[in-house]
């Protein structure tokens, strides 16, 4: 994306959300958003990284979710959803889809809880794996660099991604993952995957020391065709649909 499409597509989302947006050196972090016509007040720990999460979700959909406006979306998953922006942003886009959250850094249970008050988003408090059992936390600096290990000692709960589409009825219409080297774990998960018909992540390649094509592939061997592809140097971003 050059710098004038990029600037014409953060206008136009900003105005979308009620807010104005000239350039990023002078925008500052809402207090509040208009989503489908009610305001919201979003509060957030004063860290550089939640400003990058908040242009990259709200104001340049890096997820993708215009691209799946199309599909018949219901069910929503934000594994990682750190302040909640990707879920927040989930019912501007999709205002009657069910939506459950997980978030095991309880340190941002309060900012969530308060930005997720108006918008009956369902807040779980948990990590999610290819498998339950527990997790240590490893805070890594920022709020969004929390990282989980397995652990039998660990104090988090983690639970499966099985359980979490059961918990949901058996199917999960648009699957997101923004959770630090988890999302390897999670996409050994054959059976559970062909549950879910789109997805959306934030992979990175410090956690198994591969490559993007890696990713893309293991995307299409679960089924999914890639709709939206961005790589970066140690990470990218990735959009699948089944439909």
């Amino acid at each position: 994306m050059n710098k004038i499409t990029k600037f014409i597509t953060r206008h136009k989302n900003a105005r979308r959300l009620g807010l104005s947006y000239c350039r990023t050196s002078s925008f500052n972090l809402p207090e509040t958003i208009n989503i489908n016509g009610n305001s919201i007040n979003l509060d957030y720990p004063e860290e550089k990284g939640i400003f990058i999460d908040f242009l990259s979700i709200f104001l340049d959909d890096d997820y993708g979710l215009a691209e799946f406006r199309k599909n018949n979306i219901s069910k929503i998953i934000d594994i990682g959803a750190n302040v909640g922006f990707f879920s927040i942003a989930s019912r501007f886009f999709f205002p009657d889809s069910e939506i459950h959250a997980y978030e095991p850094n309880l340190d941002l249970k309060s900012y969530l809880s308060h930005n997720f008050s108006q918008l009956n988003i369902e807040l779980c408090t948990q990590a999610v794996g290819n498998k339950s059992g527990s997790v240590k936390l490893e805070l890594m600096g920022e709020s969004n660099q929390t990282r989980v290990n397995e652990s039998s000692s660990g104090s988090t709960e983690m639970v499966s991604l099985d359980s979490v589409v059961k918990k949901v009825g058996g199917k999960i219409d648009l699957l997101k993952m923004d959770c630090e080297g988890s999302e390897w774990d999670i996409l050994e998960d054959p059976e559970s995957l062909r549950q879910v018909d789109n997805i959306t992540l934030e992979y990175h390649l410090w956690a198994n020391q591969e490559d993007h094509d890696y990713a893309k592939d293991l995307l299409k061997s679960h089924g999914f065709k890639i709709i939206k592809y961005e790589p970066s140097s140690e990470f990218g971003i990735i959009c699948g649909s089944k439909n």
